[in-house]
């Protein structure tokens, strides 16, 4: 008996696998656009909250059945072509024995913070079979139909949590880490760095066809705070992964509100970059020299607007996307809970049919 979604035996390896995700990461030809959404696993879908239960994120994503069948979910419910794995950026965090709690209404709470030496120890000393169920969930996904995507949190965005206890608006203790303690910053960066390599790698070896690095909120920086205190870490990284996992698409997503750092980013290591809706793709190329296929930028938003709309602006992200040297339909940051499931599926068909109309067309030598 193979691995279960939805109470259904997973089909054997030897279907026909839909890989366009990764091809389009690679510049291959493909009949249409990609597309799949950050936060599908779905706090839109009634059927979600029904496996998920009363546990929170990462209480429900440590049993593995329930991780499986939720990461599949989207792909079962809405035809999305990529499946990204059910759990947190904070997940290794927990694993490395620092106490995090999801609070209603709070969102991930750390406590007590990091403060000094003996916390940047306790992150050194972290092993990835310490969340040996992340690599039992990927396992389980490797006959899945579609791509799998394994991720991280981002140097910046993860030490943000750490200083600061949790969520916040003004990064108030992270800026001062960077400013008045460098030394300390430096530290507690690399071993970052180096416990996020060691965590995507082993998501590769479980079975992983992607690896995606989210820096949530980076975009709180200046760019000269961001190319000073946090680029570095991000390149080493991207530079580890590129050595330890040779094989794998990579993607860095570096949150909402950076498009004035995308000129920085053209040396890094990846296939993909993740763009939100404020900066157009075709500018978004033009400002990393038309080096990385790009992922976004549909504003989630416009899923509250009538279908008309909703088509209409699915439409000029699409137009944006044929000039780039590639394109990736997501949204430009995460699916919100108000999301209409029935109006996420038509979102979905829409792309799915009006890109594949599109690339016929020019395939044909006409106007799309």
């Amino acid at each position: 008996m193979g691995p279960k979604r939805g109470g259904e035996e997973i089909p054997p390896p030897n279907r026909r696998r839909n890989d366009l995700f990764v091809r389009a990461a690679r510049r291959e030809a493909v009949e249409r656009v990609p597309v799949w959404y950050m936060r599908q696993a779905g706090r839109y879908d009634p059927l979600y909250h029904a496996l998920k239960g009363e546990r929170d994120l990462l209480t429900a994503s440590r049993d593995v059945e329930t991780a499986v069948r939720i990461t599949l979910l989207p792909v079962d419910r809405l035809g999305v072509d990529a499946a990204i794995l059910y759990a947190d950026i904070l997940t290794p965090i927990a694993g490395a024995g620092f106490d995090v709690r999801f609070i209603e209404g709070k969102g991930p709470v750390i406590d007590p913070p990091v403060r000094g030496d003996e916390d940047v120890a306790r992150l050194r000393a972290f092993a990835p079979e310490r969340v040996s169920f992340v690599g039992e969930i990927l396992s389980a996904l490797r006959d899945a139909p579609v791509p799998v995507i394994g991720f991280a949190g981002a140097p910046f965005t993860v030490a943000s949590y750490l200083l600061e206890g949790g969520a916040t608006r003004e990064f108030r203790r992270t800026k001062a880490a960077y400013l008045s303690a460098p030394a300390f910053w430096h530290e507690l960066l690399e071993a970052l760095v180096d416990l996020t390599v060691d965590y995507l790698t082993y998501q590769a070896r479980s079975g992983a066809d992607v690896l995606m690095l989210f820096d949530s909120w980076v975009g709180a920086l200046s760019p000269w705070d961001y190319e000073q205190y946090v680029l570095p870490y991000v390149r080493r990284l991207f530079q580890g992964l590129r050595r330890e996992n040779p094989g794998h698409v990579l993607v860095y997503y570096p949150g909402v509100s950076s498009g004035e750092l995308l000129p920085l980013l053209s040396d890094l290591s990846v296939d993909v970059l993740g763009v939100d809706w404020r900066v157009p793709l075709s500018e978004a190329a033009v400002r990393t020299r038309g080096r990385f296929v790009l992922q976004g930028n549909y504003d989630p938003s416009w899923l509250l607007a009538p279908e008309n709309l909703l088509e209409a602006y699915a439409e000029r992200v699409l137009e944006e996307g044929e000039q780039t040297p590639g394109h990736i339909f997501n949204v430009g940051h995460g699916l919100f809970p108000e999301v209409d499931l029935g109006k996420l599926k038509h979102l979905t068909d829409f792309v799915r049919t009006t890109s594949a109309a599109r690339r016929r067309a020019q395939a044909k030598g006409g106007s799309p």
